[in-house]
């Protein structure tokens, strides 16, 4: 079957370079062939067609791997930074150690720089992340972590919405939030639309949601109502709470 399948391609491509008809010149496969054999054994060499005014054309896959590249590029580096460093007068002791030291530079400098900048992009987790927010894009932040605890979503709408921003959770068991972003610490009157607003979108169980703090007022009717406050510094433990207050159970108790 390799004969059968290497034969006429390869005779096509003689034919192709050397401008000879391969029929008509059976001397020159035989010569040809014992090469193309040992290409294939040892190169893996694969055929396709480029194109069909260009005839037959090989595409090897012996190329020059990236690790041999980079190994290549590294010894270019060492030799000449070992050069550099003996024309700008340096010992050859000092030579060799900066020559051997220049292909580990080298290797490090893309991940100490991928490195860099995953650090910069990536926020302190003292870091305020809703610092640059809008007040749209607070809820949108608060209903993304609403989502990842697996219940469903909904965002109300601007008008009309009772005080309630998001409604988490299934019936009977459904949560409304209420998200403050703001520069001042979060009063009672917020407490009081979320907790009037709750039963007009059918829902058992209040939060409001804050960048800052709460005032003593809010935090009193919070507790009189049953309402769950969660400051700017409690905004990690917000996935959890949430999942804790969308519980069937907890539903129940309250």
């Amino acid at each position: 079957m390799l004969d059968g399948r290497l034969t006429p391609e390869f005779g096509r491509l003689i034919g192709h370079e050397l401008q000879i008809n391969p029929a008509a010149c059976p001397e020159v496969l035989q010569l040809a062939r014992p090469f193309a054999y040992r290409t294939v054994e040892v190169c893996t060499e694969s055929w396709a067609r480029a194109d069909t005014r260009r005839g037959w054309s090989p595409v090897s896959v012996c190329r020059p791997t990236i690790r041999r590249v980079a190994l290549k590029w590294h010894l270019i580096a060492a030799v000449a930074v070992g050069a550099a460093a003996w024309i700008l007068g340096a010992t050859p002791e000092w030579c060799l150690v900066l020559g051997a030291f220049a292909p580990v530079i080298l290797a490090a400098t893309p991940r100490f720089v991928r490195g860099a900048i995953v650090g910069v992009s990536t926020p302190d987790a003292r870091e305020d992340v809703t610092a640059a927010m809008s007040g749209t894009e607070f809820e949108d932040y608060v209903a993304r972590i609403a989502r990842s605890c697996g219940a469903p979503v909904i965002m109300t709408t601007i008008t009309g919405d009772w005080g309630v921003d998001i409604i988490v959770g299934r019936r009977p068991n459904r949560l409304a939030i209420q998200c403050k972003r703001q520069a001042r610490p979060v009063g009672a009157g917020a407490v009081q639309e979320v907790v009037a607003g709750a039963p007009m979108q059918d829902c058992r169980r209040t939060m409001v949601v804050t960048n800052h703090e709460f005032t003593p007022a809010a935090r009193k009717l919070a507790e009189l109502h049953g309402c769950m406050l969660i400051s700017g510094t409690e905004l990690p433990s917000l996935r959890a709470t949430i999942r804790r207050l969308t519980e069937p159970s907890a539903a129940t108790e309250a």
